[in-house]
């Protein structure tokens, strides 16, 4: 009888330590894992952050170059809007020497950065991102890559006003085109604005 009674608590026992033994390993599992899960939220959140760096730098640093551009470039566009208007009332055929008036210091294309854009697409940075903030971030790169097309035309156009003997389409079209960039600016600068300062919210 006692024999039986021995093995019974010696089984009972080794049962009971069998299960603290199983209920350490998974706690130190778990606290493994919960470790590790740790650490990859702060590896994300630190590359979350420093891409966010990077399109504020490429933010701040393209706002001060169309901002630098604008006037300038609204001045070219109101005496192209003088030429034609100057050609449609009295059938004065434009020249080159007008257009060169007309744009005294040439015409100045601003070096955008897309850099940060670019990192945190290539990083997946953008899936650690608010998602209304990253959709905000994609409107305005593409806006930015439309508003550099619109620079290329000009430009572009502008290149070829020496070679041409009829510059009174060539005045009308660079009008259009001048108008449309100058448009185009001023809405950069107020996503750029905008962006900048909802960028000021989502970091603080």
């Amino acid at each position: 009888m006692l024999g039986g009674k021995k093995e019974a608590g010696a089984s009972k026992f080794s049962i009971g330590r069998f299960i603290v033994e199983i209920l350490l390993i998974m706690a130190s599992v778990f606290a493994a894992l919960a470790v590790d899960q740790y650490r990859e939220n702060y590896r994300n959140e630190k590359k979350a952050e420093t891409a966010l760096q990077y399109i504020k730098g490429d933010i701040t640093g393209n706002l001060e170059q169309i901002e630098n551009v604008v006037a300038y470039h609204d001045t070219i566009a109101k005496n192209f809007y003088q030429i034609a208007n100057k050609m449609m009332g009295s059938g004065t055929i434009p020249d080159y020497t007008d257009f060169r008036q007309a744009a005294p210091k040439g015409f100045i294309t601003p070096l955008l950065e897309n850099t940060g854009w670019q990192m945190a697409k290539e990083t997946n940075a953008l899936n650690y991102l608010d998602y209304d903030f990253v959709i905000s971030l994609s409107r305005l790169y593409s806006l930015q890559n439309f508003y550099q097309s619109k620079l290329d035309q000009v430009g572009n156009n502008l290149y070829v006003a020496s070679n041409i003997s009829d510059l009174s389409g060539f005045t009308l079209a660079s009008l259009t085109l001048l108008q449309d960039m100058v448009i185009q600016e001023k809405k950069l600068i107020k996503h750029y604005k905008n962006i900048l300062q909802k960028l000021e919210e989502y970091q603080n």
